[in-house]
């Protein structure tokens, strides 16, 4: 069980350069989710969110920087995963 500010804080120091994209998951029963991405990266979390949180029975959402939300169960993740994969 990882608290999700230590999950913030972990896609915080991540991303503080550079272009690099972080997809982190967290919290109590591990469905609290956050994508965060560097400066220099043209990726859009909110968008991706958007997109794939609804896809997958989810829900969330944020600015182009940095979005977070909540998935419907844990075996949704690696979906999540392979659709950032496919994406970032």
């Amino acid at each position: 069980e990882i608290p999700f500010a230590v999950v913030r804080s972990v896609g915080k120091t991540l991303c503080k350069s550079g272009d690099s994209t972080a997809l982190l998951a967290g919290g109590p029963d591990g469905l609290q989710v956050l994508v965060t991405r560097a400066p220099e990266s043209a990726f859009d979390c909110g968008a991706f969110f958007k997109t794939e949180l609804v896809r997958l029975g989810g829900r969330g959402g944020g600015r182009n920087t940095h979005a977070e939300g909540r998935l419907a169960s844990a075996d949704s993740f690696s979906a999540l995963v392979d659709a950032f994969r496919q994406t970032s």
